[in-house]
C-alpha cells in the first residue's frame, strides 16, 4: 500500500552522506521539482555502518530532530542546517530562518522509531513512504 502524505517529504538513504561529504551542490537536482519548504516534515534516514537513526526537520517548529537509538555522536545538524540554507536561498527570497537542534536518544529498534512517525504524521509504520 502505498500513501501520499503531502505534509511530508522523505529523502531516499543516499541523501544524508552526499550532503555530509559533497553538500548542495550534489543533491540540488533531487528536489527541483518539490518545494520541500511547503512541507510540514522532512523525513532523513541515517546509516551510520552498524545501525540506522534518523533525522526530522519540522519545518512548523524549526527544529532539526535526531534520533538515535544508540545515543551517537554523528554530527548531523550541520550538514542537514547547510543543506536548508542553500536550498533555500536557491528557491525561496528573504532571510533563511533560524533553527533549532534536537538530539533525542530513544532505547527503540528502527522500527520503533517508525512507529514514531505515525505518530507525527498519523501514518501506519508498515506503510510505504512516497
Amino acid at each position: 500500500m502505498v500513501i501520499r502524505n503531502p505534509d511530508c517529504y522523505a529523502f531516499n538513504t543516499f541523501f544524508y552522506p552526499k550532503i555530509k561529504k559533497e553538500g548542495h551542490s550534489s543533491v540540488k537536482r533531487w528536489t527541483k521539482k518539490v518545494d520541500i519548504f511547503s512541507k510540514r516534515l522532512l523525513i532523513i534516514p541515517v546509516h551510520l555502518t552498524m545501525h540506522w537513526c534518523m533525522c526530522i526537520v519540522d519545518l512548523e517548529k524549526l527544529r532539526i530532530e535526531y534520533y538515535d537509538s544508540l545515543n551517537g555522536r554523528e554530527p548531523f545538524y550541520a550538514p542537514v542546517y547547510n543543506y536548508l540554507k542553500s536550498e533555500w536561498a536557491a528557491k525561496k527570497e528573504g532571510p533563511f530562518p533560524s533553527f533549532t537542534e534536537h538530539r533525542i536518544t530513544v532505547s527503540l529498534q528502527w522500527l520503533q522509531i517508525l512507529l514514531l512517525l505515525k505518530s507525527v504524521t498519523g501514518l501506519s509504520a508498515t506503510e510505504k513512504w512516497v
